[in-house]
């Protein structure tokens, strides 16, 4: 698995924090999180 530049990590997280704080349910936040790693899986 290829690692993300830190500053990616770092916006990822903002974004899902984002999310959380709107009341996003927990398998949306899941999908967010999936799809930000796998556009780091080779």
């Amino acid at each position: 698995m290829i690692t993300p530049p830190n500053e990616t990590l770092a916006k990822a997280k903002e974004l899902l924090r984002f999310a959380y704080e709107k009341g996003w349910d927990e398998e949306d936040l899941y999908v967010i999180a999936k799809i930000i790693l796998a556009h780091y899986e080779e």
